[in-house]
């Protein structure tokens, strides 16, 4: 059925945002049936796409005026699916870029789409465009955005919906809810569940009350090839809700941890900051996806974690195929390294390779999580680019100067391995010597960490950390936390 419905869309087909989450299970999914879709990348192909044919890759801007006209002209595309967005995650939160991305440069792109003839442009829109009418609205209900990115959102969708009604332009916006599945970031909430499930624990976690409408990622794939094909005028410009339309709370999803995955740690509830824009009733009503664009979600909510969890089982193991039994039995533990970066733009991309470079040969499952602490430099440039070509990379920006020790903690809230490293981004702490705590790590001990004899700082910053070796101490010893290295 779905075979039909790819081979029946109009081509040549252009996803946007390729590299990304949503845009790369499309493209690979459309990919099974016609070679005439092309995935459309902004700088390099990243860890999701990576076994993709280069054929079918194409490197533009969007944000470029003259890039993106030329890529039109090129490619001629009938079909376009806009996944392109910035500012769904928390560490996304650049106003100005959210506003770029998500608005001005697609106004861009759909005038200049308005001199082509296209069969139509899906746009990957979002839920948060309900803001704080959250409780089950319909399409035609009022929405009041609580933040930038629902607010550039909603900005886009309703550009959409005039360039739909009065220009009589073939798009519609789908408002996604809580997308998940395969591809999908590992520090976003399911992934780090199901991570923490493989070792039958739990991760902090908001408050018990907080909801979502999670949607497994094929039905989602799946309402966009189904929102081209039944694209008609009466609904050009219109929105339409993708959710499953059932409230799930974080307590229904840890029950579900428990009852299916085997998860015996209690829940440590509202050991993590809810959300800026977290709501207690956060669910769709999909009524008119499925009167429309025949469209109804087709996984309920523990089939599609299971899905998810045995693809990030696959995806954890595959990097010890090659190894040996008794190195795979020996190899069982795995890091986080978590570097706080202040003004380091030169230094990270350093520190990244010596860290990989360490990782590799311990022989052990690793993650290198950057928290940039707001730097002036182009930190968040560098930052973006490693992690977006290597899946082990993680970035986390700060929309202010908070200080390394909350870096540090940033990093460790989302931190998915069974122990932890923590270094400052300026070199000063050499990775290498993570193969000296590993060893102490391997003989028993849950925490190691080191204290420099001399730092190069002012005196009174070293007293601040005198000061937090000192409370350090304190809080190990009076906690019950295990497999924790810090440096």
């Amino acid at each position: 059925m779905i075979k039909d419905k790819i081979k029946s869309l109009d081509g040549p087909i252009i996803v946007l945002g390729a590299a990304g989450f949503i845009g790369a299970n499309l493209l690979k999914k459309i990919l099974k049936y016609r070679k005439d879709v092309f995935g459309i990348i902004r700088e390099n192909k990243g860890w999701r796409i990576s076994d993709i044919d280069q054929n079918n890759i194409i490197t533009t801007d969007i944000n470029d005026v003259s890039a993106t006209k030329y890529l039109i002209e090129s490619i001629k595309p009938k079909t376009i699916f806009d996944c392109i967005s910035y500012g769904a995650y928390s560490f996304e939160n650049k106003v100005e870029k959210i506003y770029t991305t998500n608005f001005s440069s697609k106004i861009n792109l759909l005038e200049i789409l308005e001199g082509h003839k296209i069969s139509a442009y899906i746009h990957a829109g979002s839920s948060s465009e309900y803001g704080l009418n959250s409780s089950g609205p319909t399409e035609t209900s009022k929405c009041k955005p609580n933040s930038d990115y629902a607010m550039s959102k909603l900005a886009i969708a309703k550009y959409i919906e005039y360039i739909g009604k009065v220009k009589k332009m073939p798009a519609i916006n789908l408002r996604l809810y809580s997308v998940y599945g395969p591809l999908e970031d590992s520090s976003r909430l399911i992934p780090t569940l199901l991570n923490a499930a493989i070792k039958k624990s739990l991760p902090p976690l908001v408050n018990a009350e907080i909801s979502r409408d999670f949607i497994y990622i094929d039905d989602v794939c799946n309402a966009f090839i189904n929102a081209a094909i039944y694209i008609k005028s009466d609904n050009y410009g219109n929105s339409f809700n993708i959710g499953s339309g059932i409230k799930t709370t974080i307590k229904d999803l840890v029950l579900i941890m428990q009852n299916s995955f085997g998860v015996t740690e209690s829940p440590n509830y509202g050991a993590m900051d809810n959300r800026s824009w977290d709501l207690k009733d956060w669910y769709s009503n999909p009524a008119k996806s499925l009167k429309v664009l025949n469209w109804a979600h087709s996984y309920n909510l523990l089939k599609g974690l299971k899905e998810t969890f045995n693809w990030i089982k696959k995806f954890n193991d595959q990097e010890f195929k090659t190894l040996s039994k008794k190195e795979k039995s020996l190899k069982r533990k795995s890091i986080s390294a978590i570097i706080a970066c202040y003004k380091d733009e030169a230094s990270i991309p350093i520190i990244y390779e010596r860290l990989s470079s360490v990782f590799r040969k311990l022989q052990i499952d690793y993650e290198i999580i950057f928290v940039n602490d707001d730097s002036p430099d182009q930190s968040e440039k560098v930052i973006t680019e490693i992690s977006s070509n290597d899946n082990k990379v993680i970035g986390v920006n700060h929309s202010r100067n908070f200080g390394s020790q909350m870096a540090f903690r940033s990093g460790m809230e989302i931190a998915t391995k069974q122990g932890v490293v923590l270094l400052d981004g300026d070199l000063q702490d050499p990775p290498e010597i993570i193969v000296d705590f590993y060893k102490k790590w391997e003989e028993g001990y849950d925490v190691i960490y080191g204290v420099r004899k001399k730092r190069e700082m002012p005196i009174y910053i070293s007293v601040f950390y005198k000061l937090f070796y000192r409370i350090f101490s304190i809080s190990i010893t009076s906690s019950n936390s295990s497999n924790l290295i810090i440096k």
